[in-house]
This record gives C-alpha cells, structure tokens and sequence, in this order.
C-alpha cells in the first residue's frame, strides 16, 4: 500500500489536532443540549443548537482530514469545508437577531438565508467544490477557486451584517438589558468568527495550515461570553446554569489535556490548574446563586408590590365612587332631620343622637376624601386651577377655624405673620386643604403645650411653619412621612383616623406648586415643626 502522504504530513500535531477539536466539539455540543432541554426547546435555544451543530460538522470534517488515513474520506470531506462554513456563519446572524426579537423570522428572510447557501450547496452537489485531489503533496486543487471567495463573501457579509445590527439596536433600542444583551452576543460571534476567519485566510495565504488550528481556540471565548449573558441578562432564561456551565466547560478543557501531556511536571502542573479551577468555580457558582437569590427575592417583591399597588387602585376606584357616596347620602340625610324638615318635629331626646351621627358621617367623609386627595396628590391626577391667591388670607383664615379645636384641647394657639407681600401662583381650595392638614396634625399630636404658626418671606419664598410641643418625631418615622399610607409607628395609639394620606397629600400640592414640605424635629418628645415653602409671585 501507498505511504498515506496526508497522515504523515500532519502526525507531527495530531496531539494539537485533537486538543482544539475535540474538546471544543465536546463541550459546546453538550452545553447546546443542556441550554436545550433546560429551556423545553425555547427559540433561542434551538438556533443556539443549530449554530453548534453546524459548526461541529466542520469540526468533523477538519478533524478527518487532519488525522484519517483514508485519501478518499479527506477528499469527500475537504470538499465540505467551504459549504458547512456558510452555513453556521448564517446562523451566527439568525441566532444574534433572535435574542434581540425574542421571536422568529419571517418565511422571506429564511428563503433569502437558504438562497445563500445554494450557490455553495451547488459547488459541492456538481463535483466543483474541490476540482483533484493531489496525493503526493496532500493537496487539492481548487480550480478557479470561486466557492472560496464566495464563502469569504458571506463570512464579510455576515460580519458586517453582525456590526450594523448591533450598532442599530445600540441606537434604537430602549431597554439596556436587551441592548447590553445583543452587544454582548455580537462581540462573542465577531470574535469567534473574525479568528477563524483570519486564522483560515493565513493558513492559505502561507500554505501552513496549523495556523488554522489556533482559530478554533477562540470557541471557548465565544462559549464564555454566551454563558455570561445568560448569567447576566437570561438569554435563554436560566439562572444558575449558566455559571454551572461555564465551570464545567473550564473543567472539561483543563481535564482534557491529561489525555495530550506525558511528561511528570506538565501532569503535575495541570492537577494543581485543575484544583486551582475547581476551587474559584465552586466560589462562582456560590456567588451566582447569592446573586440568583437575591434577584429572585427582588422581583417577587417588585411583582408583589405592583399587586399591592394595583389592588390599593381598585380599593380607591372603590372609596370613591361606592364608600363616598353611601356616606354623603347618608350625612345627607341626617343633615336634612337636624332642619326638622315636612317629617314633623325631632324630639329633644333624638336631637343629640341625629347630631353625632351629623358629624360621624362628617368625619367619615372628610376620611375617604382625605385618602383620595393624598393618593390623586401623590400620583399627580390632582387637578390644579392656578392664579393670583394671598397666601396670607388663606392661613388667617385657617388658623382662625383651627384656634377653636386647640383651645377646647387646652392648647396655646400663636400666630405671627411677618410684613410683606405673600401673593402666589396657586390653587388656592388645595393650599387652604394643606395648611389646615398641617394645623390639624400638629393639634392632634399634641397632648399638652401649644402651637406657633409662623409665616414670612425668605428671598423668593414664602415659608409657612407650625411649631407644637407635641409627641416629637423619630428619625424611623421621618422616614414614612409624606409618602403615600406612611403613618408614624405610635400614629394609630393617638389618633385611630390616621389615614397615612394627609401629609401625602401636602407633598403632591407643593411639588405640583414647584413648593417644597419638610419636618424637623430632635426626636421623640421633643416637638416637631412642620415647613411648607411656596414660590412667591414676582
């Protein structure tokens, strides 16, 4: 028999032949089928699969020709090269633009993708691929070499195709996670698919065909930063597999090369890589799962939340169009027995039962509507009717109302208006509702003592206050104050009506006044001062 010219030729680096076929077949194939089957064949991970085993195939036939001694294996396979190369660079690109859809393309663009891939597919069917195969020098003879430069056609195209889709989702894409998503992708195929390209060109150019063995080491860099996105922004939506994956990919290339290394300290080298490997992977996948816990824990609080949130809307829808009403016809009709209207005359003994259901259903109403202003505030639906109001009119005038309940409760009432001009760009009806919320809190959370309502200008400003000497407030309670349901921790034990909408409902009118409302206080015990600033009329 013949010497195998091809087998000899290359004996030299079947070691290497090997190393950078072997290996990366194995680990990208079953990290394929894992993706796979985890995912119940999602979109992403079938193309992901398809990718991978287009591209094992030309591993396959690398691999055959580099290392058979059969002539007439290399030269069936040599002919394969050019056409299987087509075929995985164009599902590089379907795979890239899938994980920025989420979704299939069309019929039109698959039909344009199978097109391509005929004028190749042709080459091979008609004998033309590869044109004699020379077996003295383990050569073939391409002809005029137009498979060649059509698959250096599509693999430029592709690329290009690659760049400027990032570069368009990179511009119109809002979302970050699916525009960090596609970059990441795109880098991992332009550097798999620019060394091997590469690689492949020099290796023809200069005639030394290992240096196309060296494109192939750029497989596991592209595997690597597949796994990171699906770590990273759950490309095929798997969690703690994608750090599991990596580890064992990482594992897997160390631990093969016990099969290539003979001598004593490269062997004892590679076992303490090995230990080394395994010790940080097992530290990255515990990271991973923290990582994955806490995310998990996130999102179930956010989901819960906007649940919260959407039945906290329902149950306002509710106040307002079911709870009010029953209370203000009902207010309605004590109101009308207080006139002693046609029904005929109410008796002595009735009159003060009609009276405190009276003001029951009075402060019934004044609740709901307090929540419903403070959530309307807050979520800024609150309608607004701006012009010219005096300030000053407007807490005169309050205070004067709420002096009455301070002094029943055995409270000092002052106030103190500085000289000036307090015209403001307002809604007066909502400003009014503001000052009498802060009065009112102030007067309910004082159980002894008095308040100070001070009013004056500072610069542009007009700074109204209310200082008491009340139950103080904690730096944990400031903290709840002003939002939406937010009460201090003792509130109910001292006022069982707090609603947790008053202080929100200050905060919407002075933020939708481009106003500001804060609290200052040294604790609990110590009294608090209450400040709404508004911008004075120029």
């Amino acid at each position: 028999m013949d010497l195998n010219t091809c087998y000899e030729l290359t004996k030299d680096v079947h070691t290497v032949v090997y190393y950078t076929h072997l290996v990366p077949l194995t680990v990208a194939f079953l990290l394929s089928i894992y993706f796979l089957i985890k995912t119940q064949y999602s979109l992403v991970s079938r193309i992901f699969f398809y990718l991978i085993f287009a591209f094992n195939f030309w591993i396959v036939c690398d691999l055959v020709t580099w290392t058979t001694k059969a002539y007439d294996l290399v030269g069936v396979f040599w002919s394969l090269f050019d056409y299987v190369n087509v075929i995985f660079y164009l599902f590089g690109l379907y795979f890239l633009i899938v994980v920025r859809t989420k979704k299939d393309i069309n019929h039109w663009y698959k039909l344009v993708g199978f097109a391509i891939t005929l004028p190749a597919f042709w080459f091979v069917a008609t004998g033309n691929a590869v044109h004699v195969f020379d077996q003295p020098t383990c050569g073939n003879d391409f002809g005029d070499n137009y498979l060649t430069l059509y698959k250096s056609a599509v693999e430029i195209f592709v690329m290009a195709s690659i760049i400027a889709f990032s570069i368009w989702t990179t511009i119109k894409e809002k979302n970050k996670e699916i525009k960090h998503q596609v970059n990441i992708t795109a880098t991992a195929l332009l550097l798999f698919f620019g060394t091997f390209t590469v690689t492949d060109y020099l290796s023809v150019q200069t005639n030394i065909y290992q240096i196309g063995l060296y494109g192939l080491f750029a497989m596991p860099f592209f595997l690597g930063l597949i796994v990171y996105s699906v770590v990273k922004y759950k490309t095929f939506n798997i969690k703690l597999l994608g750090a599991q994956a990596l580890v064992g990919a990482v594992l897997a290339l160390v631990g093969a090369q016990f099969f290539f290394i003979s001598d004593t300290t490269s062997v004892a080298l590679n076992i303490a890589t090995l230990i080394f490997v395994s010790y940080f992977g097992y530290l990255l996948v515990k990271s991973v799962k923290r990582e994955v816990e806490a995310r998990l824990k996130i999102e179930k609080l956010a989901s819960d939340l906007q649940k919260a949130n959407e039945g906290q809307t329902n149950l306002i829808h509710i106040m307002n169009h079911q709870i009010k009403g029953y209370l203000a016809k009902a207010r309605g009709i004590f109101s009308e027995l207080m006139s002693e209207p046609a029904y005929g005359p109410i008796s002595d003994v009735a009159k003060p039962m009609i009276k405190e259901g009276f003001e029951s259903l009075t402060e019934g109403v004044g609740f709901v509507q307090q929540v419903l202003n403070g959530s309307s505030a807050e979520s800024g639906t609150l309608v607004y009717s701006m012009k010219q109001v005096d300030i000053k009119s407007i807490v005169e005038e309050v205070s004067s109302k709420e002096k009455e309940k301070a002094e029943k409760k055995g409270l000092t009432f002052d106030v103190t208006i500085a000289d000036g001009n307090y015209t403001a760009n307002a809604d007066a009806i909502h400003i009014k509702e503001s000052v009498r919320n802060l009065i009112e809190n102030s007067i309910i959370y004082t159980p002894a003592g008095g308040l100070t309502i001070h009013l004056e200008k500072v610069d542009d400003k007009i700074r109204f206050s209310v200082k008491d000497t009340g139950l103080g407030i904690t730096a944990e309670d400031k903290a709840k104050l002003f939002t939406k349901g937010g009460r201090g921790k003792d509130s109910l034990k001292v006022n069982v009506n707090s609603t947790g909408y008053g202080l929100a409902f200050v905060k919407g009118v002075a933020e939708a006044h481009k106003g500001h409302v804060w609290v200052e206080s040294e604790g609990a015990g110590k009294g608090s001062t209450f400040y709404l600033e508004l911008q004075a009329q120029s």
